[in-house]
């Protein structure tokens, strides 16, 4: 049952998340909760369910939150029904209902006295360390604020697991993928295809816990969309090892999920690098990738770290590139994808012009198909701002700035196949 519960995330993973399993099962002595509810923490794991879009379901998996102060409380995305669990963001803690936490009369987690449940200080979190680079508003003051790269911010996250009615006022990204049929059909048909990705630090997937080396080993949102590709027609997923500088890490074997076809994996996004970096370095991240493997789906990703950059420039800039990749493989498929916003507490070193740019870029995705050319937007900035009017951003971020946690990685990963396949997933 444990095999069937616990579907893995990375086949690298299989020991290690095997053993935080056991680990979290032998430790409930005596039984405590709703078993079901204590499996079920597992499922947010299982491929078939960590992209159910949070937009249409009555159960949301693995949402996330902390606790700022020890009796702090946090917010669900939706009003719940009935808690199905409580863990820590690496699964190994179960925590109880009445003992640990309580939910509110208005949705909330709320961490009671005694809690098990970690919780940062608001000593801690707002220290004003003239060394953190994070500043935030506390109480109409700039203050430096906590944020850390690796486990900083999941030390404290927490996952829950709940059902709820059905989503009111959610944000729907538009299915585009009557623009996608030669891509879609390839994989009908079994034909091989191959997904080339270029973007910036979110792209390369930093504060996924597969990047950070760290339970549940959670793709980053390129890996999670290719393979859920892969799963769902029948095929295997080979990973490139471009060798390249600064690029995130890839599974050094082929995930196979049946052998109708093979999709070609490659990422070249490097973290920290803007749209202007892509431009100048094209021939590397990318030329010489389309040559060696061609490319039926560019997928373009940037704009986190253009803050000062205005929307015409942005645009333009995505242009420059994504003409070059036409020009190269007239037949490649352009998906480009609006950048998720930053801490909205934070100031203008990280948050700034980032909101102008989705709205700029719809009419260069209109604009390109009109002349024949697939392309669409993958509206992040949307999301992300659907997420942020019901939740705090350090309940969601890796690092407390600008980068996802595993949570919002899947948000990607869902927005992305909905704008690309239009299907659910199931």
């Amino acid at each position: 049952m444990v095999s069937l519960i616990f579907r893995l995330i990375s086949p690298e993973a299989i020991d290690k998340s095997l053993l935080f399993l056991y680990n979290s099962l032998i430790k409930l002595a005596p039984p405590v909760g709703d078993w079901k509810g204590i499996y079920m923490n597992q499922f947010y794991c299982e491929e078939t369910l960590r992209l159910l879009p949070l937009w249409e379901e009555q159960t949301t998996y693995g949402e996330s939150g902390m606790f700022i102060g020890e009796e702090d409380k946090f917010p669900l995305l939706f009003q719940p029904h009935k808690i199905l669990s409580v863990t820590s963001s690496d699964l190994t803690q179960i925590y109880r209902e009445g003992v640990d936490f309580k939910v509110t009369e208005d949705g909330y987690i709320q961490r009671l006295p005694g809690s098990h449940i970690p919780f940062i200080s608001k000593e801690e979190y707002y220290a004003d360390d003239p060394e953190w680079i994070l500043v935030t508003k506390r109480d109409g003051k700039d203050v430096h604020t906590y944020w850390g790269e690796g486990d900083t911010m999941y030390q404290w996250q927490i996952c829950v697991n709940y059902t709820h009615g059905t989503p009111k006022d959610a944000s729907i990204p538009a299915d585009h993928s009557s623009r996608y049929e030669r891509v879609l059909t390839k994989l009908q048909n079994g034909e091989n295809i191959t997904v080339l990705f270029l973007g910036d630090s979110i792209t390369a997937g930093a504060n996924s816990t597969y990047q950070s080396n760290r339970a549940p080993y959670m793709y980053p949102w390129t890996l999670l969309s290719v393979h859920e590709l892969a799963r769902r027609y029948g095929y295997r997923v080979h990973h490139v090892d471009t060798k390249l500088e600064k690029v995130a890490k890839v599974p050094a074997e082929d995930a196979v999920y049946g052998n109708r076809g093979t999709i070609t994996y490659i990422n070249t996004a490097v973290g920290g690098w803007r749209i202007t970096n892509g431009m100048s370095r094209y021939e590397e991240r990318v030329s010489q990738w389309i040559q060696d493997y061609g490319c039926d789906l560019f997928v373009l990703a940037f704009g986190m770290n253009d803050k000062t950059v205005t929307a015409e420039e942005e645009v333009r800039d995505f242009r420059t590139i994504l003409d070059q990749v036409i020009a190269e493989s007239p037949n490649t498929a352009l998906l480009t994808v609006a950048t998720m916003l930053p801490n909205p507490l934070a100031n203008e070193r990280w948050n700034a012009l980032q909101y102008t740019f989705e709205p700029a870029m719809l009419p260069m995705a209109e604009d390109y198909w009109s002349r024949g050319i697939p392309c669409s937007v993958v509206p992040m900035t949307t999301m992300s701002r659907w997420i942020l009017e019901r939740k705090r951003f350090c309940d969601v971020s890796g690092n407390n700035i600008n980068h996802p946690n595993d949570f919002l990685v899947r948000l990607y990963a869902q927005t992305l196949l909905r704008t690309l396949t239009g299907y659910a997933f199931r």
